[in-house]
């Protein structure tokens, strides 16, 4: 099908959906990511209900809140969309802004969104619900939760890579603060945490405190540059463990995971002294909407994860 595309968009005004259902399909709507406007290239709020399906918001920078997409009270479900190169200069969500918003993103891609604040590639907050699978947050960042900071609400992060995101102080692939977070066959991998080395931050792959359910996933590669306290996981509180997980190195962790390969309860726990290789390859077109990394021939993951009949992030 024939595709729109807006080139410079940037230099003029935000799209805004105000108490109305639209449909976006098949549009590009790019910024020239120098030129800063008020909102984003989207505001929607007062109980707007936006749907996309295969639209690429690329290069805009925003003075305020979501780089690409802000989103208030509003309904937003996303398909196939891409936000790429977005950035918000102060606030938080240099891809999207969502909050008191019901959002859902399946098989969509967040790549290099950059935030002032918190939330590189997505800020979620207030008592609402966020759903993302076969989705992959690449290479944004922010001070906190440099691929999504998670501040409220009920969450649920399934079949999906968070990759290579950055985060100043914690969360370089996930911070969160909701009291109900599930992830589910997530591989988080290559993120960092406390990138600026001055000591404040923690928890390279994911850093949250009470609320996480955690089932059948990897956090492995990760890094904390502040002395590398919590490379891979900064457990806060308590969480529930569920069968199957794989994790580098257990530091920060300790609430939730004993070493062991596997350990009393099955889970795969690295330390400090003999961390966990997962093995995975590149990050790379591996079939399915969007980009992932796939385990090695010779991966430890290989037949040792839980199938629930689903398919994965591949489809």
């Amino acid at each position: 099908s024939d595709q729109l595309t807006l080139v410079d968009a940037a230099t003029s005004q935000t799209l805004q959906v105000q108490g109305s259902t639209v449909r976006f399909e098949g549009f590009t709507i790019a910024g020239d990511g120098t030129s800063s406007v008020a909102d984003g290239a989207f505001l929607l709020f007062a109980g707007a209900d936006v749907t996309m399906e295969d639209v690429v918001i690329r290069d805009f920078v925003s003075g305020s809140q979501g780089g690409a997409i802000l989103a208030e009270s509003s309904q937003l479900p996303l398909g196939r969309c891409q936000l790429l190169r977005n950035t918000s200069t102060t606030s938080n969500g240099g891809g999207l802004y969502a909050l008191d918003t019901n959002v859902t993103i399946e098989q969509s891609q967040f790549q290099c969104n950059t935030a002032g604040g918190n939330g590189g590639g997505l800020y979620f907050s207030n008592n609402v619900e966020l759903v993302v699978d076969a989705s992959t947050f690449i290479g944004n960042e922010a001070t906190a939760g440099g691929g999504l900071f998670l501040n409220s609400g009920t969450v649920r992060v399934q079949r999906s890579t968070v990759a290579d995101n950055r985060a100043r102080t914690f969360g370089g692939g996930i911070s969160t603060n909701v009291s109900a977070l599930t992830l589910t066959s997530l591989t988080v991998t290559g993120n960092t945490a406390d990138s600026d080395a001055d000591g404040t931050g923690d928890g390279g792959g994911i850093s949250g405190f009470s609320g996480v359910t955690i089932t059948n996933s990897v956090v492995a590669g990760n890094q904390d540059l502040g002395g590398d306290v919590a490379p891979d996981l900064a457990v806060g509180d308590t969480w529930t463990v569920g069968p199957t997980n794989f994790i580098g190195d257990g530091r920060g962790a300790e609430r939730a995971f004993s070493p062991g390969a596997p350990n009393a309860s099955g889970q795969f726990v690295g330390t400090e002294a003999a961390p966990l290789d997962p093995l995975l390859g590149t990050l790379a077109d591996n079939g399915g909407a969007t980009p992932t990394r796939l385990p090695l021939a010779t991966s430890p993951l290989l037949d040792a994860g839980t199938c629930d009949g689903n398919a994965d992030q591949r489809g």
